[in-house]
């Protein structure tokens, strides 16, 4: 990720970190599909049960990034750099978010071939028509009734994109805002997303329900813009090493200890000062995040997110035939697992997402 204004800066950090979120929330949703019979200690099934906030963590990053990309692009609104950045965001999401949702089709056939009687009222529910037209047109993360299920984790695709669309207009805001006013912006945007929260939750959570989901996105994607705003506003050579460690440890601690569902909200602002911290390459969790091999999972980091779950239809078949697996045979099956979906990750990016991405790009944006 290069910075603006800042050519000799290339934040690979920020792209490491997208593969920690995707292993985050790939495990988590391993631990409810087929980990279920393992027991973990105490610390570490708290970790990876939180692995569903990592989502929350795409979107801080995601407003960080399309202003780090795309801001200068509308210091005024006109039609045809909005139209030109929605064709760059679509490029370089819809293939793949595409072959993904047909990679269900002969699963769903197989399955009613094979074993009707399988396909119980729930996964009939969620691999319809209804859903599977949702996620063709994206609008699968929109808080329509019934309109997720069809490759569950695309939701947080639809919902991204209707942050695209809002993009432009909140760049166009944010040329117009005080240099530091965005460090007070962003705790706001968290506070009335709790009340909010009260209102609706009654104070038992800070996550909104399912129709709410484009106010938790976009309110998310906000604070990753106000993110960007305050690191582009801190001088060259300003030393803040110590903001990584602290935000990245602070984060660990609430996921690792119980806590009261309504401080979720201090994960969005601590993801938001630790992608700022990240853009240090001083500190440690910078260059351990800056390693090839953590660039790499960066990078095949959407396609991977959008595969794990056919890995873990997979994996539950797997289980089916194994008696009373013991602790070696769990070990086995994690490693596996981690090994399938970095695979299957990396085939989607390399067939589908980057030659897609660079056709599109060359014969019809440009």
């Amino acid at each position: 990720m290069r910075v603006r204004g800042r050519s000799s800066d290339t934040i690979h950090s920020l792209t490491g970190i997208r593969g920690v979120a995707a292993f985050w929330v790939a495990l988590f949703h391993a631990r409810e599909g087929i980990l279920g019979g393992l027991t973990l200690p105490g610390v570490i099934e708290r970790l990876v049960g939180e692995g569903w906030i990592a989502v929350d963590l795409f979107f801080v990053l995601s407003g960080f990034i399309m202003c780090h990309v795309h801001q200068t692009d509308f210091g005024k609104l006109a039609a045809q750099p909005v139209s030109q950045f929605l064709k760059l965001r679509l490029a370089r999401i819809y293939p793949a978010h595409l072959v993904a949702a047909l990679c269900w089709l002969p699963v769903i056939a197989f399955a009613i071939w094979h074993s009707p009687g399988s396909l119980s009222a729930g996964i009939a529910s969620n691999f319809n028509l209804r859903t599977f037209l949702f996620a063709l047109v994206m609008m699968n993360g929109w808080g329509f009734p019934h309109s997720q299920g069809w490759n569950l984790p695309s939701w947080s695709v639809g919902s991204e994109w209707f942050a695209y669309l809002c993009f432009p207009f909140i760049a166009w805001l944010m040329v117009r805002v005080r240099a530091w006013s965005y460090a007070l912006i962003a705790p706001s945007i968290v506070a009335v997303c709790t009340a909010l929260s009260v209102i609706v939750n009654g104070g038992k959570q800070y996550m909104l329900p399912e129709s709410f989901s484009l106010i938790r996105v976009v309110s998310e994607f906000a604070v990753g813009c106000c993110a960007y705003g305050v690191f582009s506003r801190i001088r060259e050579g300003a030393r803040y090493a110590w903001v990584a460690p602290v935000a990245l440890l602070s984060s660990l601690v609430l996921a690792a200890l119980p806590h009261h569902r309504l401080l979720d909200a201090l994960y969005i602002l601590l993801f938001a000062v630790l992608i700022v911290g990240l853009t240090d390459p001083r500190t440690y969790p910078s260059r351990i995040l800056a390693t090839p091999v953590f660039t790499y999972l960066g990078r095949i980091s959407y396609s991977l997110y959008l595969t794990h779950g056919l890995v873990i239809v997979f994996f539950r078949q797997l289980l089916l035939k194994i008696h009373e697996p013991n602790g070696a045979i769990w070990i086995t099956l994690i490693a596996a697992y981690l090994v399938s979906i970095t695979v299957a990750g990396g085939l989607l990016h390399r067939m589908v997402e980057e030659p897609c991405r660079r056709l599109i790009r060359d014969k019809w944006i440009r």
